[in-house]
């Protein structure tokens, strides 16, 4: 497959279409190692990560989206926050940034009482998107999935097609979805899985063009190209999820 440089519409338009129209109208699938995976674990990780981010820090069992903020009050990162317990917290973000990250996380480690470590090596995985992707992950997931039992921003460690992953309730694409993850040795076993388990039901497999399309239309951002380092929360529209009753950086 190749595609010629053009001023007009490319000749790859109408396969992210079909990309676009599967996830919409029956489920999709796309590889998600890309995304930074931050851990945050000990006795003062909710107060550590109280204290650096702008936004509110999820309760066991949830998730939670924060800015992160210069003392000046410029964005410093859009982050996905997950709370595994009161001591163990996983941050999702962008991979392009996650050094970035990784600096700002360090030089404000108290000495004790928090330890950090980048997982995002240890941690690849896939993301399922459309109207039946809770049927195709009830097909290979132990737990229950129903909407009463995992609730949107859910997250949960669980075993999923025989290998133990961490699912979270989300979707970067703004369809009914869930985000995968597992040690790399697994990640083709996950996907062996979810292909067999999901032909029935229209699954297609869908890229970042499609992905792109997908969260512009519900004006979700992104780092890099919606969100920048220059822009305040008020001008990227992060400050909804600020938490104005708390002191932070």
């Amino acid at each position: 497959a190749h595609e010629e440089p053009t001023f007009k519409r490319s000749r790859s338009h109408n396969y992210v279409a079909a990309e676009v129209e599967a996830v919409r109208n029956a489920v999709g699938a796309t590889e998600i190692a890309n995304f930074a995976k931050h851990e945050i674990t000990g006795p003062s990780s909710r107060k550590f990560l109280d204290h650096i981010m702008a936004g509110r820090i999820p309760k066991p069992g949830r998730i939670a989206l924060t800015p992160m903020l210069t003392p000046k009050g410029k964005l410093y990162g859009d982050l996905t926050v997950a709370c595994f317990s009161e001591e163990r917290f996983m941050i999702y973000g962008s991979g392009a940034a996650q050094e970035m990250h990784r600096r700002w996380f360090e030089k404000f480690l108290p000495k004790e009482g928090v330890n950090y470590k980048n997982r995002s090596d240890d941690l690849h995985g896939i993301a399922i998107s459309g109207p039946n992707s809770r049927k195709l992950l009830s097909r290979i997931c132990r737990e229950d999935v129903s909407t009463e039992a995992l609730k949107f921003r859910d997250t949960r460690e669980t075993f999923i097609g025989g290998v133990p992953a961490i699912l979270n309730r989300i979707s970067f694409s703004g369809e009914l979805g869930y985000e995968i993850y597992v040690a790399p040795q697994f990640q083709l076993k996950l996907f062996e899985e979810i292909e067999s388990n999901g032909k029935d039901l229209g699954l297609k497999l869908y890229g970042s063009r499609a992905l792109m399309s997908l969260r512009l239309e519900k004006n979700w951002g992104v780092w890099t190209m919606d969100f920048r380092p220059d822009f305040t929360a008020v001008e990227s529209g992060l400050d909804t999820f600020i938490n104005w009753n708390k002191n932070f950086i």
